[in-house]
């Protein structure tokens, strides 16, 4: 094997010089020649042009058929998440009812509890008070009979007048405790009415695409005399309400034409009608304010109060 690094010892100097040839170069006759004498390879014999489109169709239709499996197939797979989550919605819906059932419960046994306490409390300050007020008499009756009978029954009968005072004193707070507590469950009970009322109607109006048509039919009802009207609804609605728009134009008598307009403004299942006469307000959040102030109407006046002030 040749050694790419000498020492100085192996180095031998040689006085004969030699000549290295430089590499031959072919003309072009002797190029031609060698062509004529069949040096240069054989002709090509791979595939025809033929061959090849041939072969580039039949790839083609096979990514079609494989195309369409899949396209198929992601339809599939997308109609089950769909039905998965509004199977997840409806129970999502169920379990909050049972809990909201079950909080409700829990505040109403608390207030009982509270309650039963309260009573509790007071019937043993009244029963004290009465013994209380039994003893000064007893006390002073026998004190009167040393000091004299009018002053002791007199000096009894002021200490039972205040003891008296006191007692119902007492009562009346424990009264005014009671009917507080009682506000402040009925309140808490509402709110949790209204919070279960606004989860449910957002997961129905997000699963469910048949609000928003429901929603336009209800609110076209209330049209009268315009022949052309203007229909805003949300982004993901636009598509569903323009597929029925010849139906709702039959619905409405004298009804000529109508125009869908996105507005990101309303949500999912409402909608906003303009008409020659003025609007007609169908959003979610307007029918949940209704049903909120129906709702709170049925508060104590003192709560109802307080929550208008705010």
């Amino acid at each position: 094997m040749a050694k790419n690094v000498l020492k100085n010892d192996e180095i031998k100097k040689i006085e004969k010089k030699y000549i290295i040839p430089p590499p031959k170069i072919k003309s072009k006759e002797e190029v031609i020649e060698g062509t004529e004498k069949g040096e240069i390879s054989s002709a090509y014999k791979g595939p025809s042009v033929e061959d090849i489109k041939l072969e580039i169709d039949r790839l083609r239709q096979e990514w079609k058929i494989e195309y369409e499996n899949m396209r198929k197939k992601a339809e599939e797979e997308a109609k089950q998440i769909v039905e998965k989550a509004e199977d997840l919605a409806f129970a999502k819906i169920k379990e909050s009812k049972a809990q909201a059932n079950i909080e409700i419960e829990k505040l109403k046994q608390e207030a009982q509890k509270i309650l039963d306490e309260a009573k509790l409390e007071a019937k043993q300050i009244i029963e004290a008070a009465e013994q209380k007020s039994e003893e000064i008499i007893e006390q002073n009756r026998k004190q009167g009979y040393d000091q004299g009978y009018e002053d002791g029954f007199a000096k009894g009968l002021e200490e039972v007048k205040h003891l008296i005072e006191r007692l119902h004193k007492i009562i009346s707070e424990v009264i005014a405790k009671r009917q507080e507590i009682i506000e402040g469950t009925e309140y808490q009970v509402i709110s949790i009415v209204l919070l279960i009322v606004k989860k449910i109607i957002k997961i129905i109006t997000e699963n469910q695409k048949t609000v928003i048509i429901n929603n336009v039919v209800e609110a076209l009802k209330k049209v009268k005399g315009s022949k052309n009207v203007i229909i805003r609804v949300n982004l993901d609605d636009i598509a569903m309400v323009t597929k029925h728009k010849e139906d709702f134009i039959r619905m409405i008598e004298g009804l000529e034409g109508i125009q869908f307009l996105e507005d990101s403004s309303i949500e999912r299942g409402g909608c906003i009608i303009e008409t020659d006469f003025g609007e007609i307000d169908a959003r979610i959040s307007l029918q949940l304010k209704e049903i909120e102030d129906k709702i709170l109407e049925l508060m104590p006046i003192k709560k109802r109060m307080i929550e208008e002030s705010k």
